[in-house]
């Protein structure tokens, strides 16, 4: 294989905004790329931005994205020469870590062995105390304790912590197989919820026990290793805004964080990634407390974060071409570690979801959809006027990121941003993202990972006008039912994600 760039060729495991996102930093590398996708994504903008396509089989990631064999069958076919996960479904997996790599691909990722170490919550925190870096109280259960002695031992162990405890999975992220107990009765609840969850999620059932701090921001820290113990930190980023452990409003770098607190939790984020060799983009995520004083270890993630571009906005890097230099065996750029922000970006995800009706995920065809535009906002989408979304993946379909001058000119060019939007008819999370940093809480950086299940409870969406009420619905008859082109029915829509057959287009 040639080390010139212009003879590889990458492969994009991944979909939707995701996959547009690396495609195009890529091609800024004048680098091909091979999209691959499933049949609810034939359409897809991703699919025409690559240089190739490969289709990988049904809809459910479970027959298409997930698949590892018809990967790494693309690959072979096309022609690959590295392989990048993005984020989501295979970005943490060993196994396919181990598969590219045994091809002889570049995988643009972590060891195999880092993802398996640093995936498991309980080696992760392991190595983190090995490293010096602060750890809430816990607690894993010896293997081969029968039902009853189990049962003690956890009833025991969290009354030696202190409730409320977290009972934790082992394996994966995003809140699955994690449940808060806030005393004895509850964890006898949560102990098989837990584990049942887990099992379905992520196929292991072994969970642990943490002590639950509240309440707390979510702060975390960008690392990039060149996996020889050289370690870049590229600043930090504000994750608190969150709804059952799913990011709403990202923001780089955090702020109202003392100088020495920070100082120290970048320090943390470079020891435990040098400790292990840490090879490519990885970040380091860290509970703060309500007092401001104290940080503990939350789990490292092994691959780039879906609110990588605030870090890139403000702090003036590409962190995919930064992962590539890395996988590629160029090493870190100099001038890559300690830069100072230059700015203040923050970010909001856009969900096909309704936060009034408890989140219920909303499906169907886009008919209009309109991004802003100006200086320093950015859009990072999949979707387009004519896009259906399906049941099949993730909410997410898009992020508005805005970089102003300092955080207050961030926030306002994000409002005015979110008001030259239009997604429709779809319900989306944009009209929560735009009360939550319109907040005096989020003006005076007074929230934490609870604060939208608590505070925000009853939030409602904001009401139209009356006198648009009528105008508005009659537009939304005549673009849902058009007449004389011999699609006179009104389209049906789908209401949830667990309705397999999707919607009809």
């Amino acid at each position: 294989m040639s080390d010139s760039a212009s003879d590889h060729r990458i492969l994009i495991a991944n979909r939707g905004e995701c996959a547009s996102r690396l495609i195009r930093a890529f091609t800024e590398l004048q680098l091909e790329t091979i999209a691959v996708f499933s049949e609810a994504d034939r359409d897809a903008p991703f699919v025409r931005e690559a240089t190739h396509s490969f289709h990988l089989g049904a809809s459910p990631a479970s027959e298409s994205y997930l698949r590892i064999d018809r990967l790494i069958e693309a690959g072979r076919h096309l022609g690959a020469t590295a392989i990048h996960p993005g984020w989501g479904f295979l970005s943490e997996n060993p196994e396919f870590a181990r598969a590219v790599e045994a091809e002889g691909w570049i995988f643009i990722g972590p060891t195999a062995e880092h993802a398996r170490d640093l995936g498991d919550k309980v080696t992760a925190r392991t190595l983190a105390s090995k490293a010096g870096v602060p750890c809430t109280p816990a607690w894993s259960p010896e293997p081969d304790l029968s039902a009853e002695e189990e049962s003690t031992a956890w009833n025991r162990k969290a009354q030696e912590i202190g409730y409320p405890v977290l009972v934790k999975a082992v394996s994966g992220g995003g809140g699955k197989g994690m449940r808060i107990v806030r005393d004895a009765d509850e964890l006898t609840e949560a102990l098989p919820a837990a584990r049942r969850e887990a099992l379905s999620s992520f196929n292991d059932d072994r969970v642990f026990l943490e002590k639950f701090v509240e309440p707390a921001r979510h702060i975390e820290v960008q690392v990039l290793g060149d996996g020889k113990g050289e370690v870049a930190i590229i600043g930090d980023r504000e994750c608190s805004l969150q709804r059952r452990h799913q990011k709403l409003v990202e923001e780089a770098p955090a702020a109202n964080i003392r100088s020495e607190v920070r100082k120290a939790m970048q320090g943390a984020a470079r020891s435990l990634a040098r400790s292990v060799d840490y090879r490519g983009a990885g970040t380091v995520e860290f509970l703060l407390d309500a007092s401001g004083d104290h940080f503990y270890f939350l789990e490292m993630n092994t691959r780039l974060q879906v609110e990588h571009p605030v870090t890139e906005e403000v702090f003036g890097v590409d962190m995919v071409k930064l992962q590539w230099s890395v996988a590629n065996g160029t090493g870190i750029p100099d001038g890559t570690d300690g830069r100072s922000p230059i700015a203040h970006s923050i970010e909001i995800r856009v969900n096909a979801e309704d936060p009034v009706a408890g989140f219920m995920p909303s499906t169907g065809r886009i008919l209009d959809c309109v991004w802003p535009q100006g200086e320093g906002i950015r859009i990072d989408t999949g979707v387009e006027s004519g896009s259906t979304v399906t049941p099949h993946y993730d909410a997410m379909i898009a992020k508005i990121i805005v970089t102003g001058s300092d955080r207050e000119d961030a926030t306002r060019k994000l409002v005015e941003a979110i008001e030259q939007t239009s997604i429709s008819p779809l319900v989306t999370s944009i009209p929560l993202g735009r009360d939550l940093v319109l907040s005096r809480d989020f003006s005076d950086c007074r929230f934490y990972t609870r604060s939208i299940e608590g505070d925000w409870s009853d939030w409602q969406m904001p009401e139209v006008p009356g006198d648009w009420t009528a105008i508005l619905a009659a537009c939304a008859q005549k673009v849902l039912s058009p007449t004389g082109s011999g699609r006179n029915k009104a389209r049906p829509r789908g209401t949830c994600w667990d309705q397999l057959q999707g919607v009809r287009p």
